[in-house]
């Protein structure tokens, strides 16, 4: 991984980060980088508010102004060693350690990417590729939301959303311009050390699983099955016992959504 300093691009509020990335990206292929480096290097977007935040499979994703912070990390892709087939794993351990070395706490990760703390989801993570006409790729662009100290959450996720803190008074008193941008450069440097070749991801990700020996119902297909979660494997599969019929079925992230029913304390 290149060892240049992040280029960081802090915004008090931004439609979405990941938009902004595209744009930077698309803006230096035709112009003078201005103020900030060539695309060609790493760099980060970050901002204290999204009025268009986007999640997995084109959901919004819950950005209120002041109580969250809300990053994209843009990565070319010759930065990505070939054959991280576990890229996703590899950010969420690096996001969780980040959360949990900044406040004292321990997080851990629901498959594939999703960070939980006292059984609730306090951060979203999202990789994806943007590709060239001939669909190779030339960027990675990791997105992270996290909640630090957000109380009222919409109707759909009220349930199932937490927050960092659980005094929303110490966001208010945390929650600054200064902070926002020294956590965002913590998580950026935890993300580029866990990308490095050498660092195998599945030990540390199985650790953290909040899901491996709970039971669940996964959707694939519009269709729900019911399954109990065995084992994380070398990349970054699922393994899973289908309740109805014993059998052992391996589940990619793809189109999957999963609910996990978590027993008493995870």
């Amino acid at each position: 991984m290149s060892n240049d300093p992040v280029n960081l691009i802090y915004k008090e509020s931004i439609d979405s980060t990941n938009l902004e990335a595209r744009r930077i990206i698309e803006a230096c292929k035709t112009t003078p980088p201005g103020d900030y480096k060539a695309a060609d290097k790493p760099f980060a977007v970050v901002a204290r508010e999204q009025t268009a935040g986007r999640g997995r499979q084109g959901k919004s994703f819950f950005s209120p102004k002041g109580s969250g912070i809300y990053m994209t990390i843009a990565l070319p892709a010759g930065e990505i060693p070939s054959g991280i087939v576990t890229l996703t794993c590899r950010v969420g351990i690096a996001v969780s350690k980040a959360i949990d070395a900044q406040f004292c706490c321990r997080t851990g990760i629901k498959w594939v990417n999703d960070i939980f703390l006292s059984g609730r989801k306090i951060c979203g993570i999202l990789c994806e590729a943007i590709s060239e006409n001939n669909g190779a790729p030339n960027h990675i662009l990791i997105g992270i939301g996290i909640n630090i100290s957000t109380e009222d959450f919409p109707d759909d996720i009220k349930d199932t959303a937490g927050s960092v803190l659980s005094d929303p008074s110490e966001g208010k008193n945390c929650m600054t311009k200064e902070f926002v941008k020294s956590f965002s450069m913590r998580i950026y440097d935890c993300v580029i050390k866990h990308l490095e070749p050498s660092y195998d991801p599945i030990t540390d990700y199985k650790e953290r699983s909040v899901v491996i020996g709970n039971d669940i119902t996964f959707y694939e297909n519009g269709v729900a099955y019911s399954a109990h979660a065995v084992d994380i494997d070398e990349a970054g599969g699922l393994v899973v016992r289908l309740a109805d019929t014993n059998r052992i079925k391996t589940l990619s992230s793809g189109e999957i959504s999963l609910r996990v029913n978590m027993r008493p304390g995870s």
